[in-house]
């Protein structure tokens, strides 16, 4: 990703030490809001922002999960560390609100913003059959709900045979992937 022309790389893993490129390291949402609301507010060459990895965003965003709780009715005397802890998972709704938020104010900066992340595997059932397939590795539906509103997912791979780099938008039958531009649909680059 860093040597996509005019991107901006979002490390939040601290795992971009040893590249070349436009890259800032985030500790926290409140990181991140900084450096979005910079780039919304300066005049900037950058077409993308790479964020680096939406895995390390689901744990950044707790905080700022925990705060929209707090500013419900429900919610407003709430001490507790970890909203994920609510009853009957309905602290997941906050932490996929506090990414989508985290994820927008970068929309608002930017052209199009690329999400990488890590995967596992997945057991889902199609037309009466089970299939294991690699998805985000996300709690709970996020990864179902940042799918659905992305152009495009891919697979991220190193070819056996000759260690290129590979991209993988939907010809692989284990990973969910696919792409709604004609260019990329069910293309390896």
């Amino acid at each position: 990703m860093a040597e996509l022309p005019n991107n901006l790389v979002i490390d939040l893993e601290n795992g971009t030490d040893f590249i070349s490129g436009y890259v800032v390291k985030a500790e926290s949402y409140v990181d991140l809001y900084n450096i979005a609301k910079e780039l919304k507010n300066t005049e900037h060459h950058y077409k993308f922002v790479t964020i680096d990895t939406v895995t390390a965003l689901e744990e950044i965003a707790l905080p700022l999960a925990k705060k929209l709780y707090q500013d419900t009715p429900l919610g407003a005397n709430y001490m507790g560390d970890n909203v994920l802890k609510l009853p009957n998972g309905a602290g997941h709704a906050y932490l996929r609100e506090a990414i989508q938020k985290i994820i927008g104010w970068f929309q608002s900066a930017v052209e199009d913003v690329i999400l990488v992340g890590h995967v596992k595997d997945k057991t889902i059932t199609e037309g009466g059959t089970e299939l294991v397939v690699k998805n985000l590795d996300l709690a709970g539906k996020t990864s179902n709900i940042l799918s659905a509103k992305s152009d495009a997912i891919c697979y991220l791979y190193r070819d056996p045979d000759n260690g290129n780099l590979m991209a993988n938008f939907g010809d692989m039958n284990s990973v969910l992937t696919g792409a709604r531009m004609p260019h990329l649909a069910g293309k390896t680059i």
